[in-house]
């Protein structure tokens, strides 16, 4: 059965930390590519561009069929169109993920100020709504496991039920609308 999964380049948060980390861990990257080739779903994939050929040279050995950009303008087409998520896990991911109510498999970044991802990602799969693999356990049989978990429509339906329980549309304009009742603009 086909489906669609979104990858972020391991940093929807764009930090260049993540990235750094990134390509130390090549290893990673291939673990992804070769998990995600044995199940062939459709693929969405942002990367930095000046890793695009190589990212395309490596889905196209691996025989999977992607669509690749360097850059997402409108993240919400992107969450529209997949079923499921692999990404890391900053605050901002974890948010969008629970307002577009897509499961994930989270992989928090190691280095990440207090282990903060680490935290985030327990949370979301502690409520059900994602896999948390942390990168150092990241091997192709744990990444096929939670791919195969994610390809059935049931299990991505529960977990969608259980991230619209934390999901808050609308928060950034309450919270601003707080501090402007409090103190106004100064």
């Amino acid at each position: 059965t086909a489906y669609e999964i979104y990858q972020c380049d391991w940093s929807s948060d764009v930090c260049s930390s993540d990235l750094v980390q990134l390509e130390r861990n090549r290893s990673a990257f291939e673990t992804m590519i070769g998990s995600v080739a044995i199940l062939s779903p459709q693929q969405l994939y942002r990367k930095r561009a000046e890793d695009l050929e190589r990212v395309e040279r490596a889905y196209k050995q691996a025989g999977v069929e992607a669509r690749l950009k360097a850059f997402l303008f409108k993240m919400e087409e992107a969450y529209a169109w997949c079923h499921a998520v692999l990404c890391r896990s900053g605050a901002t991911t974890i948010a969008e993920l629970a307002v577009t109510r897509r499961p994930a498999i989270l992989v928090p970044f190691p280095l990440a100020a207090g282990n903060h991802q680490l935290a985030n990602a327990r949370g979301l799969e502690d409520l059900g709504g994602g896999i948390c693999i942390e990168e150092r356990n990241l091997t192709p049989e744990r990444l096929f496991a939670a791919l195969n978990k994610l390809s059935d429509t049931e299990v991505r339906r529960e977990m969608a039920k259980k991230l619209s329980k934390m999901a808050q549309p609308g928060a950034a304009g309450r919270v601003a609308a707080l501090l402007l009742s409090r103190g106004g603009a100064r």
